[in-house]
């Protein structure tokens, strides 16, 4: 004769010893609906930051890139400064220092001024070209230019190297045309 198999329910062994309720010798799991759908949506608002910040990391907004990089100019254009607005603690940054005619005329002096506390902040590594002359007075750093026969620009990049993070404003200013506010954010 063949025998059934028992179908009869067994016992829970959890309320019986303490220990967790198994099926067909298996750990029985709870599921929680409420906890597995809050879940769900905190993991698709992670990825969704994660995503952000990719995007936004390529695009420049933690420095080196499109949206870190500002142009400003005076009003009659004769002096323009590209520099980037978002840079890294103890990494060089460049700044770009474009003057125009009328201002530039072969054989005068062109004077670049660095004023307030960027030139605390902004450590100035090298200067291209070379500057006929570079003066200190006060909070700030004079630096002298002779312009190029023939060139109705002067073209000057500053290279320097935020010392520490924080916001740094300053203003560049050349004799003569006026003057750009500068601010540039500094990372960690």
């Amino acid at each position: 004769m063949n025998a059934l198999p028992d179908t009869s329910p067994r016992p829970d062994p959890a309320r019986a010893t303490g220990r967790l309720s198994t099926i067909d010798d298996e750990i029985e799991v709870g599921f929680d609906e409420r906890f597995e759908r809050r879940w769900s949506r905190l993991q698709r608002l992670m990825w969704g930051l994660g995503t952000l910040a990719l995007v936004l990391g390529l695009l420049g907004i933690f420095g080196r890139g499109p949206l870190s990089t500002a142009r400003a100019s005076t009003t009659q254009g004769e002096l323009e400064v590209e520099y980037e607005r978002i840079a890294r603690s103890r990494t060089p940054s460049t700044t770009e220092v474009i003057v125009t005619a009328p201002a530039v005329t072969a054989g005068t002096p062109v004077r670049v001024r660095m004023h307030g506390p960027m030139t605390e902040r902004l450590r100035l590594q090298h200067v291209t070209p070379e500057p006929v002359d570079m003066t200190a007075a006060g909070n700030d750093v004079i630096l002298t230019f002779r312009a190029q026969p023939g060139s109705a620009s002067a073209h000057i990049a500053l290279t320097q190297e935020p010392q520490g993070p924080g916001v740094v404003n300053g203003e560049i200013r050349v004799d003569g045309i006026g003057a750009i506010p500068l601010r540039q954010f500094v990372f960690p």
